[in-house]
């Protein structure tokens, strides 16, 4: 769709806050209503750049999940 945006964050790390809102703004100006967000291949991060992220919005409050996968490695 037209009005869709995707967002891929790689990791959650000092700058990770201040480029997601940077891609938010971007995203508002051209009329982006809709979000994919995409933590394919993130292994995690700073638990405090998560949590800023998830309320630096609105949109992030009103995500609706349409795929999760859970990987875990394995031993042996």
């Amino acid at each position: 769709e037209h009005n869709t945006g995707y967002l891929r964050i790689i990791q959650f790390g000092g700058g990770t806050t201040a480029d997601v809102k940077k891609a938010l703004e971007y995203f508002k100006s051209n009329g982006i209503e809709k979000l994919v967000l995409d933590l394919r291949f993130n292994p995690g991060g700073t638990i405090d750049s998560a949590v800023e992220i998830a309320k630096s919005d609105k949109i992030f409050r009103k995500l609706q999940l349409i795929s999760a996968a859970v990987y875990s490695l394995g031993h042996g």
